[in-house]
């Protein structure tokens, strides 16, 4: 019996959840689309099953640093240094610094593909519609629409305890839950 050579097969966390992208040119809703699925396909990956997501360890999973620099902004930055992803945070609360680095994987994870993933349309530029979509990832990352929807269907229907499972704001809570229909469009912390 011959003995079969196997080629050794280096896994990349941050290749595969690129390679989850089908195609350039993505419309409003496919773009959402694969933001949520790299979202869940992240979480998967580290075994992260319940709330709160350790976002920090998941950047690291991904080979990405990331460090607080005051003057980052709201959203921060992310730039490629020796071949290394950094990720520049400003808001040290968990929260604030949760939300960020979600929003700036994603941009990190659109980086191969440029300008071509989002083609300016109707009234949506190409840099919108990317910001728009690092957003609805790191809301998928961090509150995925399973866990919320769990949760409050499990009578835990207060916006304030919820946030503080999911370690994020109530008003974030709020605006995801609006977003899932879980809670009426008019309703105000």
């Amino acid at each position: 019996m011959t003995k079969r050579r196997y080629k050794h097969i280096t896994y990349h966390p941050m290749s595969a959840l690129q390679a989850l992208v089908p195609r350039c040119c993505l419309d409003h809703a496919e773009a959402l689309a694969i933001a949520e699925v790299q979202a869940t396909a992240l979480l998967k990956m580290v075994d992260v099953e319940r709330p709160p997501v350790p976002v920090l360890e998941l950047a690291e999973h991904l080979d990405v640093v990331c460090e607080h620099d005051p003057t980052a902004g709201v959203i921060g930055h992310c730039e490629l240094r020796d071949e290394v992803w950094h990720i520049s945070y400003g808001d040290v609360s968990p929260p604030g610094r949760d939300a960020t680095i979600a929003h700036q994987l994603k941009r990190i994870l659109d980086s191969p593909f440029g300008d071509a993933l989002y083609p300016p349309v109707e009234v949506m530029a190409t840099t919108l519609r990317g910001y728009y979509a690092a957003e609805y990832f790191a809301m998928c990352l961090t509150q995925p629409q399973r866990w919320v929807e769990q949760a409050w269907r499990r009578q835990e229907q207060d916006v304030g305890r919820l946030a503080e499972l999911f370690g994020t704001t109530p008003e974030s809570m709020l605006f995801r839950l609006k977003t899932l229909r879980l809670v009426e469009p008019g309703v105000e912390l």
